[in-house]
């Protein structure tokens, strides 16, 4: 599959919902790796539980940005509610992550953000679409910044009842065989990808790996 640019606001469906998921303030750590994860119920936002697809998405990032630290966000979806949250709040990523492990959005970068292909939607809500998501935020405080706060990270999501013909799924590939030693620099690590993966699935689904890109986290020390 392949994501594109957004299209002019004209060029989207009439029936198109268009959402705001906020992320609370947070005040980044004086480390230099850290997180920041706040709890969403997408269905209290727009007001109901009816399926829905997503067609195009935008991410403002917030003032950490500016600051220099934000490193990037994604929007992951949760297996359940948790009872002990409520929507819009903040709470401990080592709580989310372990519930919310399923990565719904993410790029979404640049003014015009990111647009589904024709024809295709990213199903929320309904019997079997995601409700409940979080907002994570990473950030690399490598400078050790003091008082740092992010204000105004928030993805603007459009979204329509009428659904596709097609529904986009995903798939996350990660290495995490790789061993660096503390404080090296120029180390060379060897991980063996192949270049090229196709799945090819019935009923005309393909999804066509040509590039590999991986995150590199990184702790030296």
């Amino acid at each position: 599959f392949s994501l594109a640019l957004a299209p002019p606001l004209a060029d989207l469906p009439s029936d198109v919902e268009t959402i705001v998921v906020s992320a609370p303030a947070h005040a980044v750590a004086q480390t230099p790796g850290s997180y920041g994860c706040s709890y969403h119920d997408l269905a209290e936002i727009v007001g109901d539980t009816t399926k829905r697809h997503i067609i195009h998405y935008i991410l403002s990032r917030g003032a950490s940005d500016d600051a220099g630290v934000l490193h990037h966000v994604n929007l992951m979806a949760c297996d359940k509610a948790i009872a002990s949250l409520r929507s819009g709040t903040s709470a401990p990523c080592e709580q989310l992550m372990g519930l919310c492990t399923a990565s719904l959005l993410s790029a979404g970068y640049g003014a015009s953000g990111t647009s589904l292909p024709p024809g295709t939607g990213l199903p929320v809500l309904g019997a079997n679409g995601p409700r409940y998501v979080v907002i994570s935020r990473h950030f690399y405080n490598v400078a050790l910044k003091k008082n740092v706060n992010d204000v105004g990270t928030e993805y603007t999501i459009q979204m329509t009842k009428t659904l596709r013909p097609n529904e986009l799924s995903q798939i996350t590939l990660g290495v995490a065989n790789l061993v660096i030693p503390p404080n090296s620099v120029g180390h060379a690590v060897q991980v063996c990808v192949y270049s090229y993966v196709c799945f090819c699935f019935i009923r005309k689904i393909t999804i066509c790996l040509g590039l590999l890109w991986n995150w590199l986290h990184r702790t030296n020390g």
